[in-house]
């Protein structure tokens, strides 16, 4: 589902996923600086936060506070390993991973 301009629907979750998943294949992935100090403090990578991008829950979504990124999305889900992990992700053409946590 798209909005009128053509973006999608931030609460069409299905496609989000879909856009995440091909953003994480094919396009640019970005990694903030409270993303990389929490992987490195909490023993989280790549491939746990992969995990939750094609397997968690959506928690919900908000308007990005960075620009260049119009939602913020936040999934729940369990890591590689299986862990808890929380993901924040920013998304537009590109992807950023705000943050990660385990919880």
């Amino acid at each position: 589902m798209t909005e009128g301009d053509g973006r999608h629907s931030p609460v069409d979750y299905s496609a989000a996923r879909l856009r995440m998943k091909w953003i994480w294949n094919e396009g640019v992935v970005r990694w903030g600086p409270h993303a990389q100090t929490h992987m490195v403090d909490e023993g989280i990578d790549d491939l746990d936060v992969h995990h939750v991008i094609k397997f968690g829950k959506f928690a919900g979504h908000e308007e990005s506070e960075y620009a260049g990124y119009r939602t913020r999305y936040t999934l729940k889900g369990k890591s590689a390993d299986g862990f808890g992990l929380r993901v924040v992700i920013d998304i537009n053409g590109s992807m950023m991973i705000v943050t990660c946590f385990v919880g």
